[in-house]
């Protein structure tokens, strides 16, 4: 690589400066946005369900203590292909293992057959542990992971393992730095230490492989009575005859657009997958029901890789290589990750024939490319301070217009009242107590939104009326696109015959049978809390609150989008009760106490002034989904509902913390 002078007018480099920049934030979009998937299936992950992350680490360089000067040219090495496995324990206690399993070997070709025999044994050993689904990530090598052959490879492990459902994963380009990255160097580093104090000597792959066995396997002999099985290390040792490397790349035809895949599932049939643009576990994708990011992720494709033409005329006349079966010769099994054709083969554009050898269409050729809408603004920059990192025209995966979340109802009275009156809908349909009691409660959900696991609900969540969505996404737009919070209110206070449209009230007739229970929240819940309770799953993608009251209100979680664009107009159009020191009968100046806990205090003092001020900017930004909730969203909710919230803090975080947030919400 040559740094190449260039000279031009401003004009010019002003051009080329935008392209660039645009260029960038597609790819820093497609980055934070596979990032933040991989983190929220990590951090909720279901059961019977693992996580598996490899990469190929640095090799490692087999030095000498004590070495002659030639030695420095002649170094020997080992490669190294670490992964990371992440699963529920199969015990009682309700925590995820974490095991780290080092792939070392003499051969060092880092290429798509030293991944695809690792990959084997590590879903051999997860199949033993009764795992029933795994989601594989890496990074985009095309050498190792993202290119025809390892495609092939995946088809070719679902056929091995049939009882596995396998997803793969592929995070931004020059975004992958992962746990495997940090397990390589660990084990590098012990072994160079282990070599520098002359206790060992390291030459090949063998002695690699028995110095780890030796020294570095977890659980120790002495842990394992002790329950301490959470942390794994394991390690395997290959040699290069176990690596089958009779596929050539050359011999197969490129799946086009494969660089723009950042998910896909393998079929039974080899070869043959499904694939799209980008990630996505929301709870729609979770239950297999479409997916309320589509327009952002793009749709399911179908698409395959198969022999080039002149190699399959060998293969008829007598060659040892078998090319995969068309349709025509076999019957292809019932894909096992879909009941159904993918999205976007129902609802727009047909599928490719699988029995041509042409691949399918590009993503990027047949819609608009999902990284960029253009009317969505970016929930980290506003639209009226573009920055260089994120234009106004590049959405966050946090803001998706295409979201199929449900409404927002709310029958939030006109802003011209002098007092907050709540509409005839609110009001006539105020809950009993035992409908509190008896629902999912909201405080624990939130109060321990870390802590949360994915939604799984006993009942299948019903879709949302297409009106109701489709106003309340533009309402969520609308207030998005503005840029000051005045603008905001102009467009909260013309919103009312919108919220008056759609009627809101409390689900009734529910019980905590309907749901699924969180034995997370339930370990956290303190012993002072209300003993009628029962903690219950929301999906712990960014917006708990409001898929905990989207449940109070309509019995599932689908309206979240409804519930956080209703909480931020109620907060707008009555900021004076929100500011006031005595909204809450509990906690004095809790409007002061809660800037504290806000992600926009940096230490200022705290004046009136500045309060009002970070209370609009927070308002502003609640409306972007994903982004936090606090105790004065949820007073916002429980005034919304017209009912009574307890607000449940787990012990020993803090007395003032737990002070301000541990007690009953009445409605404002």
């Amino acid at each position: 690589m040559d740094q190449v002078k260039k000279a031009g007018t401003w004009e010019q480099l002003l051009h080329e400066l935008r392209e660039e920049l645009n260029t960038l934030a597609k790819h820093l979009t497609t980055a934070r946005w596979q990032r933040d998937q991989y983190q929220g299936l990590a951090s909720s992950l279901p059961e019977q369900t693992a996580i598996v992350t490899i990469d190929f680490a640095e090799n490692y360089l087999c030095r000498y203590q004590d070495e002659v000067q030639s030695a420095h040219w002649s170094y020997r090495q080992v490669s190294l292909c670490p992964s990371v496995l992440q699963y529920h324990c199969s015990s009682s206690c309700c925590s995820c293992v974490t095991e780290y399993v080092v792939a070392m070997s003499d051969d060092l070709n880092h290429d798509a057959a030293f991944g695809k025999k690792a990959l084997s044994d590590i879903l051999q050993h997860l199949e033993e542990k009764g795992i029933q689904h795994v989601h594989i990530w890496s990074d985009g090598c095309a050498s190792q992971f993202k290119s025809k052959v390892p495609f092939i490879h995946m088809t070719e492990l679902a056929a091995e393992h049939p009882n596995l459902v396998l997803q793969r994963h592929y995070f931004g380009a020059g975004h992958g730095k992962s746990l495997s990255d940090g397990c390589g160097g660990t084990v590098k580093g012990c072994a160079t230490r282990a070599v520098a104090s002359g206790r060992e000597t390291i030459q090949s792959g063998s002695d690699m492989h028995k110095f780890c066995c030796e020294n570095l396997v977890l659980p120790k002999e002495n842990e394992q009575d002790h329950g301490k099985t959470h942390l794994q290390r394991s390690f395997m040792l290959y040699t290069a005859d176990q690596f089958s490397r009779s596929k050539k790349a050359e011999d197969y035809v490129t799946l086009k657009g494969c660089r723009s895949i950042h998910q896909l599932k393998p079929k039974r049939e080899v070869g043959e997958l499904v694939y799209r643009h980008l990630s996505c576990f929301c709870s729609r994708c979770r239950d297999e029901d479409g997916c309320e990011n589509e327009q952002f992720v793009g749709g399911w494709r179908n698409g395959s890789v198969k022999l080039k033409e002149n190699k399959r005329r060998k293969t008829k006349t007598g060659s040892h290589q078998t090319s995969p079966p068309s349709e025509s010769q076999t019957t292809t099994p019932p894909d096992v990750f879909q009941s159904t054709p993918p999205p976007d083969a129902s609802q727009s554009t047909p599928p490719p024939d699988v029995s041509q050898s042409t691949p399918p269409p590009d993503v990027s050729q047949s819609t608009p490319p999902p990284d960029v809408p253009q009317s969505t603004p970016t929930p980290d920059v506003p639209q009226s301070t573009p920055t260089p990192d994120v234009p106004q025209s590049t959405p966050t995966p946090d803001v998706l217009q295409s979201t199929p979340t449900p409404d927002v109802p709310q029958s939030t009275p006109t802003p011209d009242a002098p007092q907050y009156t709540p509409t005839p809908d609110v009001s006539q349909s105020t809950p009993t107590p035992d409908v509190s009691l008896s629902t999912p409660t909201p405080d624990v959900s939130q109060s321990t939104s870390n802590a949360v696991s994915a939604s799984s609900q006993a009942q299948p969540m019903p879709r949302v009326e297409k009106d109701r969505h489709r106003d309340f996404q533009e309402l969520q737009r609308k207030l998005q696109a503005a840029h000051s919070f005045e603008e905001f209110l102009k467009v909260a206070t013309e919103s009312t015959t919108v919220l008056q449209k759609h009627s809101l009230s409390v689900k009734t007739g529910m019980s905590a049978q309907q749901f699924k229970t969180d034995k997370t929240a339930t370990l956290l819940y303190p012993s002072d809390g209300p003993k009628e309770f029962t903690p219950i799953k929301v999906y712990g993608d960014g917006n708990c609150l409001p898929r905990s009251a989207s449940v109070l209100a309509f019995g599932h979680e689908d309206n979240h989008v409804e519930m956080r664009v209703r909480i931020a107009v109620e907060m707008a159009l009555y900021r004076q009760f929100y500011l006031s020191n005595t909204m809450s009968h509990v906690v004095a100046n809790l409007p002061k106490k809660s800037a504290m806990y806000s992600e926009n205090y940096v230490g200022q003092v705290l004046t009136p002034h500045v309060v009002q001020e970070m209370f609009h900017t927070e308002v502003m930004e609640s409306v972007t989904s994903g982004k936090y909730m606090g105790i004065m969203q949820l007073y916002a909710v429980a005034t919304l509902l017209q009912m009574r919230i307890e607000s449940v803090y787990p012990e020993g975080v803090g007395h003032n913390v737990r002070g301000d947030m541990h007690h009953c919400v009445h409605p404002v």
